[in-house]
C-alpha cells in the first residue's frame, strides 16, 4: 500500500492555518461591507437604512467573533 497524500506529517497544521487565513479574509470583507452599506445609506434615502446598517454590523461582529474563537482554539 502507498502512502496517502492527505495524511502527511504537518497536514493538520497547514490546514488549520489555511482556514484561519480564510476566516481573516472573510472578516476583512465583512468590514468592507459595513463601509459600503454606510456609503449606500448616505447616497440613498430609505426608511429602513438603520436596519441595513444593523445587519451589516451584526454580520461583521459575528465574523469577528468566529475568528476570535478560532484563534482561541489554537491555544
Amino acid at each position: 500500500m502507498g502512502t496517502n497524500i492527505l495524511f502527511f506529517e504537518g497536514f493538520e497544521l497547514i490546514f488549520t492555518y489555511a482556514i484561519l487565513f480564510a476566516e481573516a479574509v472573510y472578516t476583512l470583507l465583512a468590514f468592507i461591507m459595513v463601509r459600503q452599506v454606510r456609503l449606500m445609506n448616505a447616497s440613498f434615502n430609505t426608511t429602513i437604512k438603520s436596519v441595513f446598517l444593523f445587519f451589516a454590523r451584526l454580520h461583521f461582529m459575528l465574523s469577528l467573533g468566529l475568528l476570535f474563537l478560532s484563534l482561541l482554539t489554537l491555544l
